[in-house]
Formats: structure tokens, sequence, C-alpha cells
């Protein structure tokens, strides 16, 4: 998914890449709502409730529009290693609103992911050209996304 997405936003504007990824999602959302297999619909919406899920598909819908838009900005290894940090946002938003902490080694890796984040983008920043503005935009995208998974995640 990751390398079509490259590919592709290259001639592609993202938000037509993402439109198409949400055309799909509609369509089987639809055949699930119209066949309703073994009465789906109404354990997805009764265990989570509709304001839940309307917060997690906009956590998702964030997540997947900046993270496209990264992908098509920077290479794909730092954008991956900076949004893989969500680890420690779906920690912090399972506290805030499950009330799940984390034990104290579990705090341990997270502070260990958090530290590490320097290391994807640190040594990019400091070979690239400079004025090169779509790095910086990249990495903040990369970080945003890692905050939308992480949120959709952590609100369960």
């Amino acid at each position: 998914m990751v390398v079509l997405v490259k590919i592709l936003s290259t001639t592609v504007p993202v938000i037509q890449i993402l439109f198409m990824r949400y055309s799909t999602m509609l369509l089987l959302g639809v055949i699930i709502g119209v066949l309703d297999v073994s009465g789906l619909r109404k354990q997805l919406v009764n265990a989570a409730g509709m304001g839940k899920l309307f917060v997690r598909g906009m956590a998702y819908t964030i997540f997947l529009f900046t993270i496209f838009r990264a992908y098509s900005l920077m290479p794909i290894v730092i954008v991956t290693g900076i949004y893989s940090t969500y680890p420690v946002f779906t920690a912090i938003f399972g506290a805030l609103f499950l009330g799940e902490y984390p034990t104290r080694f579990e705090i341990a890796c997270l502070c260990l992911i958090a530290f590490a984040l320097p290391l994807f983008f640190v040594p990019h920043i400091l070979l690239t050209p400079f004025g090169s503005d779509s790095h910086a935009v990249g990495i903040v995208l990369s970080l945003v996304a890692g905050v939308a998974f992480g949120g959709q995640m952590g609100t369960v």
C-alpha cells in the first residue's frame, strides 16, 4: 500500500487517492449494511456507540490524509519511522480516555520510542539541502499521522 501511494502520488493528487480508498470503504460498508450478515451492524454500533465511531472515523481520516501526504513528500523509511511512534500516543490517549495506565516497564519502552524519534529525521534534515520545506512539512505530517492513529486506537 505504501509503495503504491508513493508511486501514485507523483501523478495523482493525494486527495484523489484518499477519495478512491474511502469510496471503496463506503461501498463495502453499504454492502455490509444491506446484507447485515449475522447482525454485524448492531454489534458494531452497540459495542462502541455512534459518538466513539465518529471520533475514530475522523481520527483515521486525518491519519490517512497526513500519512499519504507525508509519503508523497519524503522517503518512505523516514515517514514510516516517525509515524510508528503511535504507541506512545495510544498509551497517552488510553490513559486519558479509558483509564488504562501503562506499567513502569511500558513507560520505559514508550520513553525509548520517544527519545529514538529524532534519530529518524535529524540526520535527514542535516543532509538535506537548505530550503527544502517539503521535508519539514513531511516530518510534521508524519507526527500528526502518529498522533491521529494513536488517538483512534486509544479511544476505543
